[in-house]
């Protein structure tokens, strides 16, 4: 059996305010809707595993950018078993 997920998928073209995005969910990682009704989590792919929550936004602090964001060549090899871990 199956669960059904949603994804947001930001894919930001130059001057559309990526970065400030990236930024804001990755001192914020985790978050729910305005109503409460849903959670969310920002997550980033980084040398194949999933980064997420209290890690993720060390990761950002630590970083030059103070972000944290999927490395885009590695969005293309997920395996199964690193999907299921998205889904989780």
């Amino acid at each position: 059996m199956t669960e059904d997920h949603n994804v947001i998928l930001h894919i930001g073209g130059p001057k559309c305010g990526s970065s400030s995005i990236q930024n804001h969910l990755s001192m914020n990682p985790t978050f729910t809707s305005d109503d409460g009704a849903a959670s969310y989590r920002y997550v980033a792919l980084c040398g194949g595993r999933i980064i997420d929550g209290d890690d993720l936004t060390l990761r950002a602090r630590l970083s030059p950018e103070q972000y944290l964001a999927s490395d885009p060549a590695r969005l293309l090899d997920m395996d199964e078993t690193t999907m299921r871990t998205c889904r989780d």
